[in-house]
């Protein structure tokens, strides 16, 4: 069997396509799942600082969908201010203390 363009065959029938030879265009819409983004799946890549700007991929509330933000509004949630908790009773403040 002939094979041309990015596309090799061996004689033992294993197929090997080219790098960077298949584009977004060419991916079928939903034909990538969760599945194929485990962490665990992912290889070759090299750890770096993270930007602000730079996008992250998370499940939603519910879990059920997948959703890109940015590596910035993620921080800026977290960093958000919360309301002051009430301070702890002591022995002095606590009415249950006093004779």
């Amino acid at each position: 069997v002939a094979v041309s363009g990015d596309a090799t065959m061996t004689s033992g029938g294993v197929v090997d396509i080219a790098a960077d030879a298949i584009t977004a265009a060419e991916i079928a819409d939903g034909a990538i799942s969760e599945e194929h983004l485990d962490v665990t799946a992912v290889t070759g890549l090299t750890a770096v600082a993270p930007a602000s700007g730079d996008h992250v991929i998370i499940y939603d509330a519910d879990g059920t969908a997948l959703k890109k933000a940015t590596l910035g509004d993620i921080v800026s949630t977290l960093e958000t201010q919360r309301p002051e908790a009430p301070p702890t009773p002591t022995s002095s403040s606590d009415m249950r203390f006093k004779k």
